[in-house]
């Protein structure tokens, strides 16, 4: 009787300590590296915006193209460092939609309209048409690849 009791309480001690493993080894796993798609499609983004700045050189609203260009290739990569290194990608995701997208939108109302870069110059409606649903392709795709990630 003595050796049965024995042999059950080594067995529990024994499942004790591999329960105590096993939450160690779990508590102590690495963040999985982040999606490369997403790096390379925020990549594409910042790629797109200076092709088509490059050959419009008044494609936004201020008279300083290139400052808004650079505006927004570091909010890219802010966007970029939160998704390398917090894995944050709810805030990533909350930087496009709030901050991103509007710039490069094509707005039909005022409200919105005050948020978006892009020109309204009539010469260069064409060309701010595809931008932007170039732009707003790229986003949706970026914001969906995260949105899997949460």
């Amino acid at each position: 009787m003595k050796k049965v009791r024995m042999s059950i309480m080594l067995l529990l001690i024994s499942l004790v300590s591999i329960s105590f493993i096993a939450k160690s080894v779990i508590a102590f796993q690495l963040q999985p590296e982040p999606p490369e798609r997403i790096l390379e499609l925020l990549n594409e983004l910042k790629a797109v915006i200076a092709e088509y700045v490059e050959g419009n050189p008044r494609l936004f609203t201020d008279t300083n193209t290139m400052q808004q260009a650079n505006a927004l290739y570091n909010k890219i990569d802010v966007v970029i460092g939160m998704v390398q290194q917090d894995n944050s990608y709810t805030e990533a995701i909350k930087k496009l939609n709030k901050d991103i997208a509007p710039k490069v939108n094509i707005c039909d109302t005022a409200r919105i309209r005050a948020l978006s870069w892009l020109s309204d110059d009539p010469r260069l409606d064409g060309v701010v048409h595809q931008f932007a649903g170039i732009c707003q392709g790229i986003i949706e795709d970026i914001l969906i690849l995260m949105s899997q990630q949460i």
